[in-house]
């Protein structure tokens, strides 16, 4: 684990063991919905964060890939799932935001159907990309074409 996802681990650790009443929670493997496909970065931090919470709270949390429409199937799942904490959604900003301007007849709201506040911020990326150069008709000389 980096040492800047640490703090982020720990806070929700935190907030997993210790804000919620002492029932010994989780008593129960919990849900973790993934709303892309198996082997995506999502999916990835999900299994090393569900690795981590499993160590540190004693329960199973187990990743449920559900897939379709840019992730709002799986948002859709867990907006239906009973509100006890043990389905979780790791959103991104594709479930949370911009679904709700891609998406004119979305069937939830991020703002206001989700009884729950954002536990933790997992991670954090950075995407970096180029363009690549013109391609150009061989035989074609000059700028931009560099044969």
């Amino acid at each position: 684990m980096s040492c800047r996802a640490k703090p982020f681990f720990a806070a929700t650790v935190w907030f997993l063991a210790g804000a919620l009443p002492a029932a010994a929670y989780p008593d129960r493997p919990v849900t973790i919905v993934v709303p892309f496909a198996a082997g995506g970065p999502t999916d990835i931090i999900a299994r090393i964060v569900s690795e981590h919470w499993s160590r540190a709270l004693g329960q199973q949390f187990v990743i449920e890939n559900v897939t379709g429409a840019g992730g709002t199937v799986g948002a859709m799942r867990v907006k239906r799932a009973a509100p006890d904490g043990y389905t979780l959604l790791l959103g991104n900003l594709g479930t949370q935001a911009a679904s709700v301007g891609l998406y004119p007849n979305l069937a939830y709201d991020p703002r206001t159907d989700f009884e729950f506040s954002p536990i933790s911020r997992v991670c954090s990326s950075i995407t970096c990309s180029a363009p690549r150069p013109p391609m150009c008709p061989i035989g074609v000389r000059g700028p931009p074409c560099r044969h």
